[in-house]
């Protein structure tokens, strides 16, 4: 828990940025409040998504589900739920491109220094 903690506090240092998404993988209803559907179930069952095919183990859903609420409630993230792997590369290139649309904060061509 406390490397996820240091990671947390140095985002929150990073200067320019106004809102952190903390990007979280999984097929299973994040906060267990849904039923999930027909192609969340399909998704379960193709397979396990990037980061458990690397470490071959997964967080326990209630455990996922409390640090996803904790890092929304209490360190003020934005928390984005896929249901796959290829949905997170979907996201993330939807996310990529819209991050190169903008353009860096302010209008300056100047890359933002981390101390």
């Amino acid at each position: 828990m406390g490397a996820m903690m240091s990671k947390k506090a140095r985002l929150l240092d990073a200067p320019g940025l106004e809102s952190i998404i903390y990007l979280v993988e999984g097929a299973e209803p994040l906060f267990g409040v849904t039923e999930p559907s027909a192609r969340e179930k399909a998704n379960a069952a193709a397979g396990r998504g990037f980061g458990q095919r690397l470490i071959s183990r997964a967080l326990p859903m209630p455990t996922l589900s409390t640090t996803a609420v904790h890092t929304q409630l209490i360190s003020g993230f934005h928390i984005a739920h896929t249901q796959s792997t290829v949905h997170t590369v979907g996201l993330l290139v939807a996310m990529h491109t819209e991050l190169l649309e903008r353009g860096p904060p302010g209008g300056s061509q100047a890359a933002v220094l981390y101390r």
